[in-house]
């Protein structure tokens, strides 16, 4: 689980807990790290959907959640459409710009 006290870090530019065996969901709080550049929970085991909020991170370069169980529209608009595919991929459900549009 990604730990609440995180946004208390409130210039925090990198995060990086990739292969950390992490579960649950991505919690809201990190859409309001608004320095973050990078976000990295790749290979875990996070499930929920990606908070809505995340297209407020105007500085966000890459935001990796491959290799995990989640589900849901990837949300639209800010600088989320601009990553790459494989920054998503691997999951139980993901879609939507920029995976494949949602059935």
């Amino acid at each position: 689980m990604i730990p609440g006290q995180l946004n208390k870090v409130k210039n925090l530019e990198n995060f990086n807990a990739s292969y950390n065996r992490l579960h649950g969901v991505i919690p809201p709080h990190v859409t309001k790290l608004k320095f973050l550049l990078t976000f990295d929970v790749s290979h875990n085991s996070h499930t929920g959907s990606i908070p809505a909020n995340i297209t407020n991170l105007r500085f966000l370069q890459a935001f990796n959640v491959s290799y995990n169980g989640l589900c849901g529209k990837i949300p639209q608009g800010g600088q989320i459409q601009s990553l790459s595919p494989d920054e998503f991929s691997h999951n139980k459900c993901l879609c939507g710009a920029p995976l494949e549009p949602c059935k």
